[in-house]
């Protein structure tokens, strides 16, 4: 792997994705070190190993900070995969409160399904009734014709 120095569009892209949907959580030594519990130094020999999928120096010099994906700590065991699910809600206050959301629009949904569902189903018996009911109109219409003709002749 070869770790290469981004320009801010690249990196936006990077981190982005070639789409554009969804960013990539990225911590500095310091912080990819207590995520993990780890030393500093640690961090930065995985740094230099390159082992750190998605790393990058955040400026154009060498001694510019490292940005560190936190999915690639968790990828090379340094952080356990909660980790990733704990910082999406610190990174987003509303994800949980969207996540509730969610889940009541998901039951509300299924609700008005099965509502939906049970009147079509009652809308189709009804539909049976009615064409049976105009049967037997037409079967009586036919009875009482055939009766009058009957009367006249």
């Amino acid at each position: 792997m070869t770790v290469a120095v981004l320009t801010k569009q690249s990196r936006r892209q990077t981190l982005a994705g070639s789409d554009g949907a969804r960013a990539v959580a990225t911590v500095s030594v310091t912080e990819a070190a207590k995520l993990c519990g780890v030393s500093d130094d640690t961090i930065r020999r995985r740094l230099h190993a390159e082992v750190l999928e998605g790393a990058f120096q955040d400026g154009p010099t060498d001694a510019a900070p490292w940005r560190i994906p936190v999915s690639s700590l968790v990828a090379v065991g340094l952080c356990e995969p909660e980790v990733l699910d704990e910082l999406d809600l610190r990174l987003n206050p509303n994800v949980a409160r969207l996540s509730n959301q969610l889940v009541d629009l998901r039951a509300e949904l299924l609700a008005e399904r099965t509502s939906r569902e049970a009147a079509e189903r009652a809308a189709s018996a009804a539909m049976d009734e009615v064409g049976h009911l105009r049967k037997t109109v037409d079967s009586l219409l036919n009875i009482a014709g055939n009766a009058s003709e009957g009367r006249t002749n």
